[in-house]
């Protein structure tokens, strides 16, 4: 067991900062929710930087001093970056949960008097806005997490399964909240809202 931990050591030892990211986060995710790993200690954070110094350490063994640090120095603002820009996806997903909630039960509400009143064209288009400013909240942050999981996670996911499961019922609401609006416009000859179109122009 010692002789396959220490191999696993040596592996450890030569990744990239990114990828030392990556294996922190692939990890992480695989025991945690994301609540619990805010509350880990030692601080995640302070590990990933401790890991790539001992990465740029064992790499750059019989180097001067001052080469060296300014090594580890710029190895450790990659690797923060990358952790930062995981963790951040993950705060913008639990911060906007609850705002994401007030404003598709507003929304259900504004959409039930429609349905039961005398729907205006009027009133139609003004509840089509503000429907497509609650879709446009929620695709814009799915589409940002994609893009950041394709360039740099090589396309794996940086969600927690908490957030996980956050994002995915935000991502409900905003189909749901289409569906009731195209039922309605429908009737009214509005334009209906078509998510896939509105992704892709986002």
């Amino acid at each position: 067991m010692k002789s396959r931990q220490r191999r696993v050591r040596m592996v450890e030892l030569s990744l990239t900062p990114q990828q030392i990211v990556r294996v922190w986060l692939r990890d992480a995710k695989a025991s945690f929710t994301f609540e619990e790993a805010a509350q880990h200690k030692p601080r995640y954070r302070g590990f990933v930087a401790n890991e790539v110094l001992h990465t740029v350490q064992r790499g750059m063994k019989g180097h001067s001093e001052a080469i060296v640090e300014q090594a580890i120095t710029q190895a450790r603002r990659e690797a923060d970056l990358l952790y930062s820009l995981a963790v951040n996806m993950n705060v913008e997903v639990i911060e906007n949960e609850h705002q994401r909630e007030r404003e598709y039960i507003f929304l259900l509400g504004y959409l039930g008097a429609e349905l039961r009143g005398k729907p205006t064209r009027n009133g139609i288009e003004s509840l089509r806005v503000a429907i497509l400013l609650f879709i446009d909240a929620v695709l814009v942050l799915n589409v940002a997490i994609t893009k950041v999981e394709s360039e740099r996670f090589n396309g794996e996911s940086i969600l927690f399964r908490d957030c996980g499961v956050k994002l995915k019922e935000q991502l409900q609401m905003a189909e749901r909240l289409s569906d009731h609006f195209n039922f309605l416009a429908d009737e009214a000859g509005v334009a209906e809202l078509n998510l896939a179109t509105h992704r892709q122009r986002i």
